[in-house]
């Protein structure tokens, strides 16, 4: 995220904020979907970690928009692309039935975090459908490179205990 995009979040934290600050008093949503409809090990294991369920939330908002950018047929396409992923996503992760393992989630967390940049940098590219797909072989090379058993810090404050109105703002809003 670029200096500019940074204070252009700020500036919508704020200006929300300010139009409705009842948004403190609002929980923060889970997931991008209703936790209690999960019925998937991935839905569930989601739905057991805030900070999974916040990736959860950029993921869905950056898919949805890449989605909205193609035709019908490229949607399709894309759509059965993500199934994919997410399954690959469970298995890679060895999602089993909860309790899940610190190192399950963090690799879910990665995966998610892995799908919504490239999501997020194919929209921008007008390449067309193909930077958009998930690549079983490239994920398989990244795999190498990538430590899913370790979970860096995603904010400059903890979501699951925001102290103030800003944080409380913030976190509520996958976007910022």
């Amino acid at each position: 995220m670029s200096m500019s995009e940074a204070a252009s979040c700020q500036v919508e934290v704020a200006v929300k904020f300010a139009a409705d600050p009842s948004i403190a008093n609002r929980p923060a949503p889970r997931a991008s979907f209703d936790c209690a409809n999960a019925r998937s090990l991935i839905d569930k294991a989601t739905c057991s970690n805030i900070s999974l369920g916040h990736a959860d939330i950029v993921l869905s908002r950056v898919y949805s928009g890449v989605l909205k950018s193609f035709k019908p047929a490229e949607q399709s396409s894309l759509d059965e692309n993500q199934k994919a992923w997410l399954k690959n996503v469970s298995t890679k992760c060895s999602v089993s039935e909860p309790p899940y393992s610190e190192k399950s989630l963090n690799c879910i967390r990665n995966e998610f975090e892995l799908r919504f940049t490239n999501l997020d940098s194919c929209q921008d590219g007008g390449e067309g459908l193909s930077p958009c797909l998930w690549d079983p072989k490239a994920s398989s090379d990244m795999e190498a490179a990538t430590d899913v058993s370790r979970s860096a810090p995603r904010a400059s404050f903890d979501c699951e205990s925001p102290s103030t109105a800003i944080e409380i703002v913030i976190c509520a809003d996958a976007e910022l």
